[in-house]
């Protein structure tokens, strides 16, 4: 699952993610129909700023799947009622013996 995580998470990317790279794009093509004269321009513009949003909101969404992939992989103690340790403790705890 983690590894599922980590390709949804990076098409997510708010920076470098494919997701966010079109969704610029058509936001940018949006400015530009918008300052366009006619009418085809703005009614255009203001579709491709509804797919935008859409786009982000799909962003969100993966975002969120992403942080509940992550948080059911992790692992939890072997026995019920015992604190999971760090590795650091582990190997302190394996010295003191």
């Amino acid at each position: 699952m983690t590894q599922l995580a980590t390709v949804l998470a990076q098409l997510a990317d708010e920076q470098s993610g494919p997701l966010a790279t079109v969704r610029g794009l058509i936001e940018h093509s949006a400015h530009r129909l918008a300052r366009q004269p006619g009418a085809v321009g703005p009614h255009t513009a203001h579709r491709l700023e509804l797919i935008a949003r859409r786009l982000h909101g799909i962003q969100q969404d993966l975002d969120a799947t992403t942080a509940r992939l992550v948080a059911t992989s992790r692992p939890t103690s072997a026995q019920p009622g015992v604190a999971a340790t760090s590795p650091a403790e582990r190997h302190t705890a394996r010295q003191s013996l």
